[in-house]
């Protein structure tokens, strides 16, 4: 009946259907539907089981797939503005703001052509609550009420009713269950608290509308996510990684066309340390080839991509713990936020990342600082914790993710701040090393194994909150200033040394002349000293033939001998 209207209007308008593109949906058809020829006037149209309209998929059953996508939209963006509440003082106004101007237009958009029931509008209601709770900050003041009922445990920060619960009714940490953990040199057995957390966490990826706050909140507890089954569940979803389809992996032959290709083999070729030590050799090959394929990809897709040594420590990470398809998709979705700085055609960037330690140093252990500024460390040191976040600095493969736990669900400048608290508790050791570039620069750049992490999160966590980056980067820019004016001072007296040496023999000094004499403008002092030379040198030869000297033959001088008068 739609279909012969719509061919009415075709010939009262003189308006032609091509059968190449128009195409008809049934919805909420039957089985009889399923074999029917569909035409307009005399062309016959295939038929379609979805489309597009207003940025909205539709589909035979309706609008489902499109209120999903909503819905999915609408927790992705409560995930990004718990990330970033977190760490802001002025956490009201900021929430308040992004889900004003930026976040409701973002989800509102087509809305209104959709047709929504009382199951969907309540979904959205109880995000648009927990926006609420999250700009007044409520869930902190529950949480500290709560604390005043049940006790803390020893480090936490804040601990939770069912964490008091358990803490009250017994230590039950030494209770060992029948689940494994892979730490990439064997297998260990689970305990009864870290079996509880698994459950937790997968209870929580569960549910319909997904709570990235919740995950986020996990990875800096301790243990973070225990196993790497469950690693391979929450690390797309704390970047927020869009259900797409993965991209198609390049060939080795393929990825040979890339100008970065022969420096990313000869990396991958020294990684070795960073794989499992018990698999065979062509496992090894075969990881080695993987890895290559995930780099080359993501910068084939990313032309504006600039490789960088140590950007494969990263992608091995991903794909022990992932496989190829996600490793994939997680290196350019990190590639694309925490890892931007670092790709770029310059270090300029870089630098200043790295330079927010010297800040934070100085307002936490003047000591520590002073001694360290003093003797011209610099930052290079912790270059390597940076960009490849600590990857290829610890040598166990469980402290690898569990840092990568707590750095995908922080802030891109959480690895500085995780390297600030390491030089803090290690502030008495590194003061006790003699104030020399080298050998200070040999002990900041080492990290021991016994590393206790779960401490150092915390620690990192109360740091970004008490000294964030905005209160640190006038700091960062005076220090800048000053290694900059350093470094033209050194350039200018290496030029002017240089200078000197390159002036020849007429205007070099000799070794028995006081430099202050060959300064400019002391002409006559140059004259004068001369003077005094040539005198010497006749005295002394004057003294030396004097008469009485037996190599000069006496001269008889006769009293007989006629003198002439002038004429």
């Amino acid at each position: 009946m739609m279909l012969e209207i719509v061919d009415g209007y075709s010939r009262d308008f003189k308006v032609k259907f091509g059968g190449d593109k128009s195409k008809v949906m049934v919805i909420n058809g039957d089985e009889t539907d399923r074999d029917r020829e569909w035409n307009i006037g005399e062309v016959k149209i295939g038929r379609t089981k979805e489309y597009k309209y207003l940025g909205c998929m539709w589909s035979e059953d309706g609008c489902t797939r499109a209120k999903g996508e909503k819905v999915v939209k609408s927790m992705q963006w409560w995930g990004r503005l718990s990330s970033v509440a977190k760490y802001r003082a002025n956490k009201c106004e900021c929430v308040r703001g992004i889900w004003k101007y930026v976040a409701v237009p973002n989800i509102m958009f087509g809305i209104n052509v959709m047709a929504w029931n009382g199951g969907d509008l309540e979904k959205l209601e109880v995000l648009q609550n927990r926006v609420g709770r999250l700009a007044l900050d409520l869930d902190s003041l529950e949480r500290r009420n709560c604390c005043d009922v049940f006790p803390q445990r020893d480090g936490d920060s804040i601990s939770t009713k069912s964490e008091c619960e358990l803490e009250m009714s017994g230590s039950i940490d030494d209770l060992k269950v029948n689940f494994t953990i892979n730490d990439g040199d064997g297998q260990m057995d689970l305990t009864h608290e870290q079996q509880c957390k698994i459950e937790k966490i997968t209870a929580v990826l569960k549910k319909p509308i997904l709570d990235v706050s919740v995950l986020q909140q996990f990875a800096e507890e301790d243990d973070g996510f225990v196993t790497d089954e469950l690693r391979r569940e929450v690390w797309p979803c704390l970047i927020l990684m869009q259900e797409s389809k993965p991209p198609l992996l390049l060939t080795l032959q393929q990825a040979q066309l890339h100008p970065s290709f022969s420096q990313v083999v000869m990396d991958v070729e020294r990684t070795l340390k960073r794989f499992p030590p018990n698999i065979s050799p062509e496992r090894r090959r075969t990881l080695m080839d993987e890895l290559i394929r995930v780099i080359m990809t993501v910068l084939q897709r990313n032309p504006l991509f600039h490789y960088y040594q140590g950007y494969h420590d990263v992608g091995i990470t991903f794909l022990l713990v992932c496989g190829e398809q996600t490793a994939v998709q997680l290196l350019e979705e990190l590639s694309l936020t925490h890892l931007r700085e670092f790709l770029q055609p310059t270090m300029e960037r870089t630098q200043r990342w790295l330079t927010y330690i010297y800040p934070m140093i100085a307002a936490e252990s003047p000591a520590l600082y002073a001694h360290m500024d003093q003797s011209g460390v610099g930052t290079m040191f912790c270059l390597p914790w940076l960009i490849t976040w600590y990857a290829h600095s610890l040598s166990q493969y469980r402290h690898v993710v569990r840092l990568y736990d707590f750095l995908l669900a922080s802030p891109p400048l959480m690895p500085m701040y995780v390297a600030g608290v390491i030089l803090l508790q290690r502030k008495q050791q590194l003061l006790d090393v003699p104030c020399d570039m080298p050998m200070l620069h040999q002990a900041l750049s080492s990290i021991p194994d016994s590393i206790p992490l779960d401490k150092i999160f915390r620690e990192a966590r109360l740091l970004y909150k008490r000294r964030p980056p905005s209160s640190l980067s006038e700091e960062v820019d005076r220090y800048l200033l000053r290694q900059k004016e350093r470094e033209e001072a050194e350039r200018a007296e290496r030029d002017r040394r240089v200078a000197a040496r390159k002036s020849g023999a007429a205007g070099a000094r000799p070794w028995w002349l006081p430099y202050s004499v060959m300064r400019p403008g002391r002409i006559w002092v140059r004259a004068a000293g001369a003077v005094a030379v040539v005198a010497v040198v006749l005295g002394l030869a004057s003294f030396y033939f004097r008469p009485e000297n037996k190599l000069l033959l006496p001269v008889q001088w006769s009293t007989e001998r006629p003198i002439s008068a002038p004429q």
